[in-house]
Protein backbone atom coordinates (compact mmCIF):
# COMPACT_ATOMS: atom_id res chain seq x y z
CA UNK A 1 0.00 0.00 0.00
CA UNK A 2 1.53 3.33 -1.04
CA UNK A 3 2.16 5.87 1.69
CA UNK A 4 2.04 9.64 1.48
CA UNK A 5 5.75 10.42 1.85
CA UNK A 6 7.17 12.43 -0.98
CA UNK A 7 3.81 13.69 -2.22
CA UNK A 8 3.33 17.45 -2.67
CA UNK A 9 0.84 19.51 -0.70
CA UNK A 10 -1.63 19.41 -3.59
CA UNK A 11 -2.35 15.88 -4.79
CA UNK A 12 -4.32 14.51 -7.71
CA UNK A 13 -7.33 12.19 -7.42
CA UNK A 14 -5.23 9.22 -8.60
CA UNK A 15 -2.74 9.84 -5.79
CA UNK A 16 -5.53 9.58 -3.22
CA UNK A 17 -7.28 6.67 -4.92
CA UNK A 18 -4.09 4.59 -4.66
CA UNK A 19 -3.95 5.30 -0.91
CA UNK A 20 -7.59 5.05 0.20
CA UNK A 21 -6.84 1.93 2.27
CA UNK A 22 -3.98 3.56 4.19
CA UNK A 23 -4.83 3.15 7.91
CA UNK A 24 -3.36 6.58 8.75
CA UNK A 25 -5.64 8.38 6.27
CA UNK A 26 -8.38 10.77 7.38
CA UNK A 27 -10.31 12.22 4.43
CA UNK A 28 -12.26 15.38 5.29
CA UNK A 29 -15.18 16.50 3.12
CA UNK A 30 -16.00 20.21 3.45
CA UNK A 31 -18.85 20.35 0.94
CA UNK A 32 -22.51 20.86 1.82
CA UNK A 33 -24.41 18.09 3.58
CA UNK A 34 -26.57 17.66 0.46
CA UNK A 35 -23.47 17.20 -1.70
CA UNK A 36 -21.94 14.79 0.83
CA UNK A 37 -25.09 12.68 1.00
CA UNK A 38 -25.29 12.50 -2.81
CA UNK A 39 -21.89 10.81 -2.93
CA UNK A 40 -18.47 11.46 -1.42
CA UNK A 41 -15.01 9.95 -1.46
CA UNK A 42 -15.21 6.53 0.24
CA UNK A 43 -14.39 6.87 3.94
CA UNK A 44 -14.60 10.68 3.89
CA UNK A 45 -15.86 12.34 7.03
CA UNK A 46 -18.19 15.29 6.58
CA UNK A 47 -17.28 18.51 8.38
CA UNK A 48 -19.74 21.37 8.07
CA UNK A 49 -17.58 24.26 6.85
CA UNK A 50 -19.18 26.48 9.50
CA UNK A 51 -17.33 24.44 12.13
CA UNK A 52 -14.05 25.86 10.84
CA UNK A 53 -14.89 29.34 12.13
CA UNK A 54 -16.12 30.97 15.31
CA UNK A 55 -19.30 32.17 13.64
CA UNK A 56 -20.03 35.04 16.03
CA UNK A 57 -20.09 38.80 15.44
CA UNK A 58 -18.23 41.01 15.06
CA UNK A 59 -15.78 38.68 13.25
CA UNK A 60 -17.39 35.31 12.47
CA UNK A 61 -14.29 34.06 10.63
CA UNK A 62 -12.15 33.90 13.75
CA UNK A 63 -10.65 30.64 14.94
CA UNK A 64 -13.20 28.41 16.71
CA UNK A 65 -12.78 28.01 20.46
CA UNK A 66 -10.46 25.34 21.79
CA UNK A 67 -13.34 23.17 23.07
CA UNK A 68 -14.93 23.23 19.60
CA UNK A 69 -11.66 22.20 17.96
CA UNK A 70 -11.10 19.44 20.51
CA UNK A 71 -14.59 18.06 19.82
CA UNK A 72 -14.13 18.28 16.04
CA UNK A 73 -10.76 16.56 15.95
CA UNK A 74 -11.93 13.92 18.42
CA UNK A 75 -14.84 13.07 16.12
CA UNK A 76 -12.41 12.73 13.22
CA UNK A 77 -10.14 10.34 15.12
CA UNK A 78 -7.19 12.70 15.12
CA UNK A 79 -3.89 11.20 16.19
CA UNK A 80 -0.23 12.15 15.72
CA UNK A 81 0.22 9.64 12.87
CA UNK A 82 -2.82 10.74 10.87
CA UNK A 83 -2.44 11.96 7.31
CA UNK A 84 -5.27 14.26 6.26
CA UNK A 85 -6.57 14.79 2.74
CA UNK A 86 -9.09 17.61 2.55
CA UNK A 87 -11.43 18.72 -0.21
CA UNK A 88 -14.47 20.85 -0.89
CA UNK A 89 -16.64 21.74 -3.87
CA UNK A 90 -16.19 25.52 -3.98
CA UNK A 91 -12.70 26.09 -5.32
CA UNK A 92 -10.70 25.17 -2.25
CA UNK A 93 -11.46 27.91 0.27
CA UNK A 94 -13.00 25.65 2.90
CA UNK A 95 -10.36 22.96 2.40
CA UNK A 96 -7.66 25.61 2.79
CA UNK A 97 -9.29 26.85 5.96
CA UNK A 98 -9.25 23.31 7.38
CA UNK A 99 -5.55 23.06 6.57
CA UNK A 100 -5.11 26.28 8.57
CA UNK A 101 -6.81 24.55 11.53
CA UNK A 102 -4.33 21.69 11.18
CA UNK A 103 -1.50 24.23 11.30
CA UNK A 104 -3.03 25.79 14.41
CA UNK A 105 -3.05 22.43 16.21
CA UNK A 106 0.52 21.74 15.05
CA UNK A 107 -0.31 18.87 12.69
CA UNK A 108 1.71 19.01 9.48
CA UNK A 109 0.75 15.79 7.68
CA UNK A 110 -1.88 16.94 5.22
CA UNK A 111 -2.70 17.24 1.55
CA UNK A 112 -5.20 19.17 -0.49
CA UNK A 113 -7.11 17.32 -3.23
CA UNK A 114 -6.62 19.28 -6.46
CA UNK A 115 -10.02 20.11 -7.93
CA UNK A 116 -11.91 18.76 -4.93
CA UNK A 117 -14.88 16.45 -5.34
CA UNK A 118 -15.48 17.71 -8.89
CA UNK A 119 -12.09 16.43 -10.09
CA UNK A 120 -12.57 13.16 -8.20
CA UNK A 121 -15.88 12.49 -9.96
CA UNK A 122 -14.60 13.71 -13.35
CA UNK A 123 -11.78 11.16 -13.21
CA UNK A 124 -14.28 8.35 -12.62
CA UNK A 125 -13.13 7.65 -9.07
CA UNK A 126 -15.63 5.86 -6.83
CA UNK A 127 -18.10 7.66 -4.59
CA UNK A 128 -19.91 6.35 -1.55
CA UNK A 129 -23.05 7.11 0.40
CA UNK A 130 -21.80 5.34 3.54
CA UNK A 131 -21.27 7.63 6.51
CA UNK A 132 -18.43 6.63 8.83
CA UNK A 133 -19.31 7.00 12.52
CA UNK A 134 -17.69 9.60 14.73
CA UNK A 135 -14.52 8.09 16.15
CA UNK A 136 -14.26 9.56 19.63
CA UNK A 137 -14.95 12.35 22.03
CA UNK A 138 -13.03 15.55 22.63
CA UNK A 139 -9.28 15.22 22.89
CA UNK A 140 -6.77 17.68 24.31
CA UNK A 141 -5.05 19.87 21.75
CA UNK A 142 -2.33 22.48 21.99
CA UNK A 143 -3.10 25.53 19.87
CA UNK A 144 -0.23 27.40 18.24
CA UNK A 145 -0.34 31.15 17.68
CA UNK A 146 2.10 31.29 14.76
CA UNK A 147 -0.49 30.62 12.02
CA UNK A 148 -2.86 33.32 13.33
CA UNK A 149 -2.86 37.10 13.34
CA UNK A 150 -4.52 39.09 16.11
CA UNK A 151 -6.19 42.45 15.65
CA UNK A 152 -3.36 44.02 17.62
CA UNK A 153 -0.77 42.45 15.34
CA UNK A 154 -2.52 43.73 12.24
CA UNK A 155 -2.98 47.22 13.67
CA UNK A 156 0.71 47.39 14.60
CA UNK A 157 1.65 46.60 10.99
CA UNK A 158 -0.74 49.13 9.44
CA UNK A 159 1.00 52.06 11.07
Amino acid sequence: MPDFSGLPLVIEPGDLLARLDNPELIVVDLTSIARYESGHIPGARFVDPKRTQLGQPPAPGLLPGQASLEALFGELGHNPDAVYVVYDDEGGGWAGRFIWLLDVIGHKAYHYLDGGIHAWVAEGCPVSGAVPPAVGGPLPLTLHDAPTATREYLQSRLG
